[in-house]
């Protein structure tokens, strides 16, 4: 006989151990002496009616469901589950402090419940924003958006630190030259376009300091001949087309990429926390990477033990980050599915968690009213 080695989980509660235990049982692990319960809540989405979107998001629902969806199931697992409703007002604080974390499964959801998806869209890669890989984003976000900070706040010297501007000023006009510069950035960033603020930075003469930002303008508009022929025509049309999508973006969504990226939102990818731990995690899974492919792996749990060659691949990269996802939880899980589940995978979730912690969305349109359990062959109403 081949003794089972069960390891103990000395930081999650009992609902959120049962659950991993239930989706990989060769990694069984016990809770610690004196663990709370915990709680776990699934909510699908399967009952909206629209029009679900297609290519590589098909199934998925749309974006504005999808904002109702996830507030619908934040506030019901906030009042019915996470104890954060106190009548001292300090439930809000509670919920939205970092304890609370929101996990998306890609960039792309994030980008759509934050209102920046016309940004994310003008990339090839999310590391081009993410990571400030591009030169243009980079500027905006480690400089003109700090520097500007700075201002508001009257910290002139760290502001012209930021800039680069390393000249005193020695007159009125000088003075002057620099208020009207940023009072018009100021304006435009308000209500302009990235390409209008781009274009005011790059025709004033006040600061430097944007040596790549002139490259990637020169590399982007110049023809192809300009630069060595060693790089494709294909390559830079594809710059081209990047550089002329990033230029349309409000700039309003770079602002809230901005906040995002300063931790201004409760908002992450999976792997964003990695390692981390919180309270409280609201998992929303959609449709939108190639890879992991979370419903599909719920569809063929049952039949795992038979999956073979990329089918078994894509099997497990699917539950081994949908694992790590439901384990950055320590107390309370809620899980929202925003694409459309297939009978095989909500079986799965009920013999996961049983019928009573699945709650099925209804809807109005694009609006969420309430929410519905299967209970015995009858419904059962969650909240209105």
């Amino acid at each position: 006989m081949k003794p089972i080695d069960r390891r103990r989980n000395r930081r999650s509660q009992r609902a959120v151990v049962d659950l991993l235990n239930a989706m990989r049982p060769e990694l069984e692990q016990t809770t610690s002496p004196g663990a709370g319960e915990g709680s776990i809540a699934i909510y699908h989405t399967n009952d909206w009616a629209g029009t679900r979107l297609t290519h590589h998001r098909k199934g998925q629902i749309g974006w504005d469901a999808a904002h109702a969806a996830r507030s619908w199931a934040l506030e019901d697992a906030r009042q019915r589950l996470w104890n954060t409703k106190v009548s001292n007002g300090l439930d809000r604080a509670r919920a939205a402090a970092p304890s609370t974390k929101i996990l998306m499964l890609t960039h792309e959801t994030i980008a759509g419940e934050l209102g920046y998806q016309r940004l994310h869209q003008a990339f090839r890669r999310n590391e081009s924003y993410v990571k400030k890989e591009d030169h243009i984003m980079a500027f905006f976000l480690d400089v003109l958006e700090p520097a500007l900070l700075h201002h508001r706040n009257k910290r002139y010297g760290a502001m012209f630190d930021v800039l680069g501007h390393r000249s005193l000023l020695t007159s009125p006009a000088d003075k002057h030259a620099w208020a009207a510069l940023l009072k018009e950035l100021e304006r435009i960033r308000e209500d302009g376009t990235v390409g209008d603020v781009l274009d005011l930075c790059l025709s004033q003469q006040l600061f430097d300091g944007l040596g790549k930002v002139r490259e990637r303008h020169r590399k982007s508009v110049a023809p192809a001949n300009n630069d060595s022929q060693a790089e494709s025509d294909d390559k830079a049309k594809a710059r081209l087309e990047e550089y002329e999508a990033l230029r349309a973006v409000p700039y309003a969504q770079l602002l809230a990429l901005h906040d995002h990226l300063g931790g201004g939102t409760p908002f992450a990818t999976q792997h964003g926390v990695k390692g981390q731990e919180f309270d409280r995690v609201l998992a929303v899974v959609s449709k939108g990477h190639t890879r992991f492919q979370i419903p599909e792996m719920l569809a063929n749990f049952s039949r795992r033990h038979g999956l073979q060659g990329k089918e078994r691949e894509a099997f497990v990269r699917a539950r081994n980050l949908f694992y790590v996802a439901c384990s950055r939880a320590k107390e309370h899980l809620a899980l929202l599915f925003t694409t459309k589940l297939d009978p095989a995978a909500l079986d799965t979730l009920r013999e996961w968690v049983g019928d009573s912690r699945i709650i099925s969305l209804q809807f109005d349109g694009d609006s969420v009213i309430s929410g519905q359990r299967e209970l015995n062959d009858a419904v059962s109403p969650v909240r209105g």
